[in-house]
């Protein structure tokens, strides 16, 4: 089924993860355009996009805190014009009393069906701006299989799960187990993703699970003429935010904050 030596895949594994960020990281039209001047206002007002005009769409956000220790709950709630709940982003942060070991905690996102583009990069401008304020650089996520591509377009890439592999053999015994878990997912979209630390190989099956789920998705997206997976039965993947990616989110709102119109 697969042909490789472990030197030779560690080579090829390098250039699709290249190719993976390429094509996915950051390639996201309604992203770039909610941070357009067609989108930005100089008001405290925020907008998102009309799925039927494609034009700015208002919408309002109302947070809320729960201090309990060191432990901030963070929620943001986003609701029409109508004043109708049409989205909703929570997580928190533990302050800990070295700064440096200050992080986030992965919390949930949960959006209703409605005629509202761009609610999922909103929430996320907002968990990334609240992240930045207390000086965190890495914001995990726990990633339910059928979201691994709208997660990776928003700039998170899978935290690395290594598993040592000594053998081709080890390398498909591994699969088999990871294939078995994710009957949604097509064998062809598996690509085992292997690197080379401290003289030994491994295995690291979150990237492989998150790679095959985004080539998954894109297929299923592209033959239902869809932009939306309600469904994929498979793994999900740990992800984060993180350097590069990181760093392009906060020249990002540099110039566009959400918080700063809250206040």
């Amino acid at each position: 089924m697969i042909r490789f030596d472990l030197k030779a895949a560690v080579k090829t594994s390098e250039k699709l993860i290249e190719t993976f960020k390429r094509e996915n990281v950051f390639n996201s039209r309604t992203l770039h355009e909610l941070f357009s001047p067609q989108f930005v206002s100089d008001t405290k007002a925020i907008y998102a996009k009309s799925k039927t005009s494609g034009k700015p769409i208002r919408i309002f956000i109302e947070n809320e805190t729960n201090a309990r220790g060191r432990v901030t709950d963070y929620i943001y709630n986003i609701f029409d014009v109508n004043h109708v709940k049409v989205g909703s982003k929570s997580f928190q942060i533990e302050v800990m009393p070295d700064p440096s070991r200050t992080h986030m905690i992965p919390g949930s996102m949960e959006n209703v069906p409605c005629g509202i583009a761009g609610l999922g990069v909103i929430e996320d401008a907002l968990q990334i701006e609240t992240a930045i304020k207390h000086g965190i650089r890495v914001i995990p996520r726990e990633s339910a299989a059928k979201a691994t591509l709208f997660h990776t377009r928003m700039g998170f890439l899978p935290k690395q799960n290594l598993v040592e592999i000594k053998s081709r053999d080890d390398v498909l015994d591994i699969l088999k187990d990871i294939i078995k878990d994710s009957p949604d997912i097509k064998i062809k979209n598996y690509k085992p993703i292997i690197i080379q630390k401290d003289g030994k190989y491994f295995l690291d099956i979150n990237a492989t699970q998150a790679q095959a789920n985004v080539r998954e998705i894109k297929e299923r997206l592209a033959e239902a003429g869809s932009y939306r997976l309600e469904k994929l039965n498979a793994v999900g993947s740990e992800l984060e935010l993180s350097g590069e990616e990181f760093e392009i989110w906060e020249k990002m709102l540099a110039k566009h904050s959400f918080l700063d119109k809250l206040s």
